[in-house]
């Protein structure tokens, strides 16, 4: 059984905690559908830290999904070297294909019609359609995932993903599901670690120390995190 934590209470602390702690990411400062595709593919099992040098590297010699599509596969194979998963590289690039060929290169908006893209499952689908389109859809990923039990299954470390689904569409800011679902992977952050020390959440975010303490401060303060010793650590 789900605990039954305020739909609204539950969207202003991921809020707080998207403010707080946001990292500054290539595709987050764009709308352009091909970009976050690339995106969205690369982060496929693969970690950001890693992702962001590719990602620039890949669009700078495939700047558009028209030149992806005419791209040899050689080449596509050539840029993905070193990120892993390699059949990730084969299906974005037919997926490319089937766009130019299909819809004149113009990604589709409707998660359905991205769904039918090689290599593209409806999750991935769904977080194109969110972060290029601002479209409310649902779908669930690891970040997701992981922060979802932690607020309303607690204790648990396997739901089915029906019930969080279930969750998801109820609790989803639809006025904006892109800041929303970026805010979801930025609590996961925290999340993974649990508990960290003031050095370590230093480390981690490439903010002002000032700042940082401010915001720690602030979270204390509201209730949302505690300390013991040098430790910090969620308190919901």
């Amino acid at each position: 059984m789900a605990v039954h934590t305020n739909s609204q209470t539950f969207r202003r602390t991921i809020r707080r905690y998207y403010a707080a702690h946001s990292r500054s990411l290539p595709w987050r400062h764009t709308h352009d559908p091909y970009k976050i595709l690339v995106s969205e593919v690369m982060l496929q099992q693969t970690q950001v830290g890693r992702v962001t040098a590719y990602y620039k590297n890949f669009l700078h010699k495939f700047p558009t999904i028209k030149v992806l599509a005419k791209a040899s596969l050689a080449d596509v194979l050539r840029a993905w070297q070193g990120l892993g998963y390699n059949r990730r590289a084969l299906m974005l690039k037919r997926a490319a294909e089937h766009t130019v060929r299909i819809y004149g290169g113009k990604l589709p908006q409707d998660a359905g019609l991205l769904d039918d893209l090689p290599g593209i499952g409806i999750n991935t689908a769904g977080a194109i359609a969110a972060f290029a389109f601002n479209t409310p859809s649902v779908f669930i990923e690891t970040n997701i995932r992981r922060v979802f039990i932690h607020f309303f299954f607690p204790g648990r470390s396997t739901v089915h993903d029906r019930n969080i689904l279930k969750l998801v569409e109820e609790t989803m800011d639809r006025k904006n599901p892109r800041e929303w679902y970026y805010a979801s992977a930025i609590v996961k952050l925290f999340l993974a670690k649990n508990a960290l020390t003031q050095r370590q959440i230093f480390k981690t975010f490439a903010e002002p120390k000032e700042r940082i303490e401010k915001v720690l401060d602030a979270l204390g303060k509201e209730g949302l995190i505690s300390k013991s010793g040098i430790y910090y650590q969620i308190s919901i």
